[in-house]
């Protein structure tokens, strides 16, 4: 059974515990932090999602903790906040590492639904038995080995890639399908959880962020473009 702990990351003090209540009362074990400096490491054991304000850190970047948190926890999922949608801002946030985002005023119902689903598809991507599996959190192709439990990509060669949640979801539903185009609808619900919609640019973001991940170790056509239909991975 999937852990359903959540981290709130949040200096507004209202804005913190109405969010806090919202998951509280749903059933998810939360834990709240003003700042980085307060979040205490025991607290990420077993962590599924991290929720971060990423425009209200004191004395930080916007984007400081969204980085050094996805290097350091690849496997929490992280939902930002931000006070808008600026495009720019949220392909820097996906390239950092962030999972999906939302526009402050938050409305609960939007939030929960985004956190149920991130916890469902990873339960689904976790515990469902897939084609290439060689081990529950294993997926193994083209001398390419995936952990699914540590998000961790060896190459043929033994380099070790580090992914973030999304793109460990998106190698997984891909290697799933060897050799098979996997249409872009089909993908973004199955790492999003919800409909695609063809303004909504982040699934490029993210395939494009892992392909640069897979070029550096000489994958750099593992996974192909294919017109008109989606994405595939080499089989």
């Amino acid at each position: 059974m999937l852990n359903e702990r959540v981290l709130v990351v949040d200096d507004d003090v209202n804005s913190r515990h109405s969010l806090t209540r919202s998951l509280s009362r749903e059933g998810f074990s939360v834990i709240e932090a003003p700042s980085e400096e307060d979040i205490q490491e025991e607290w990420l054991s077993g962590l599924c999602v991290a929720i971060i304000n990423a425009h209200n850190q004191r004395g930080m970047h916007r984007f400081d903790l969204v980085k050094r948190f996805s290097s350091r926890w690849p496997m929490v999922g992280l939902v930002l906040l931000m006070d808008q949608s600026d495009p720019a801002d949220r392909a820097l946030g996906f390239e950092l590492g962030a999972d999906d985002f939302l526009q402050k005023p938050v409305d609960p119902r939007e939030l929960l639904a985004r956190v149920r689903a991130f916890m469902r598809r990873m339960r689904l991507l976790s515990e469902g038995p897939m084609p290439g599996r060689a081990s529950n959190s294993a997926l193994e192709f083209n001398g390419w080995s995936l952990s699914t439990s540590s998000h961790m990509l060896v190459s043929p060669e033994g380099e070790q890639i580090d992914l973030t949640t999304t793109e460990c979801n998106i190698l997984t539903v891909l290697a799933g399908r060897p050799g098979q185009p996997v249409s872009r609808q089909v993908l973004y619900k199955s790492v999003r959880g919800r409909e695609w919609s063809p303004l909504d640019r982040s699934l490029d973001t993210h395939v494009a962020n892992l392909r640069r991940k897979l070029s550096r170790c000489g994958g750099s056509r593992l996974i192909t473009t294919v017109h008109g239909q989606g994405y595939s991975l080499a089989a």
